[in-house]
């Protein structure tokens, strides 16, 4: 059984800041099964999302806690 394997984008943050698209597009190739972002890289939450077909599993992305001390970290669908 394979197990999934996603790719931090804060590692290559700023290939991503510069070509966003490209840089989703080399980390699918590279074998990734999806990504957990850190932030938006000057994207909106739909633009970020917009190449779900690169991934087996859909991206991840971290979020601050709240007051409530509860993980705000969602699952991009």
């Amino acid at each position: 059984m394979k197990l999934p394997v996603a790719a931090q984008v804060y590692s290559v943050r700023e290939q991503a800041e510069a070509d966003f698209g490209g840089t989703m597009q080399q980390l699918a190739e590279m074998g990734y099964d999806g990504v957990e972002l850190a932030g938006l890289y000057g994207k909106s939450a739909g633009e970020t999302i917009m190449t779900p077909s690169l991934w087996t599993r859909p991206p991840m992305a971290g979020a601050p806690r709240g007051r409530s001390g509860r993980s705000r970290t969602p699952s991009i669908p």
